[in-house]
């Protein structure tokens, strides 16, 4: 049997460099969302006295992508739906995509709700996510089986 294990937190920065937009529509203002995902992953082992063992610990190297904004958009489920295309397209881990989709949502609709739409804004979203794998005797027992052919 093998139990897994996902949790997200993320620390949010800001950039305090924020310029004042034309009101002018056709100047197309926007703001800037960076996004940096490092993964780690743990294996571990559980004996039947349960004692754990770690297997394996990586980290993954720190993933960046990074979202021009608009500060004007048709209506709130548009500017979801914007951040969510942009997200999926990234590839992560279903959990992971709902996690980042969701703060970011939260987080620019907080910004332009503060600002009006009128100042640019620049914005940084560090995601840590760790996996752990924890496998019992019995699964060890029967991928030992599989690779060794016994």
């Amino acid at each position: 049997m093998s139990l897994m294990a996902v949790h997200c937190a993320s620390k949010l920065y800001y950039s305090n460099s924020r310029t004042q937009t034309d009101t002018d529509p056709s100047s197309n203002p926007s703001g800037s969302f960076e996004v940096r995902v490092k993964e780690r992953y743990i294996l571990k082992f559980q004996s039947d006295d349960g004692v754990e063992v770690v297997l394996e610990d990586i980290t993954s190297p720190e993933f960046r992508f990074v979202l021009s904004i608009p500060l004007h958009f048709p209506s709130p489920q548009a500017r979801t739906v914007y951040i969510k295309d942009f997200v999926s397209s990234l590839n992560l881990d279903p959990y992971v995509y709902e996690f980042v989709s969701g703060e970011m949502t939260e987080v620019v609709a907080e910004t332009l709700a503060k600002t009006k739409g009128k100042e640019e804004f620049k914005k940084m979203l560090a995601v840590q996510v760790t996996k752990v794998e924890l496998i019992r005797k019995e699964k060890t027992a029967r991928i030992f089986i599989q690779i060794v052919g016994v």
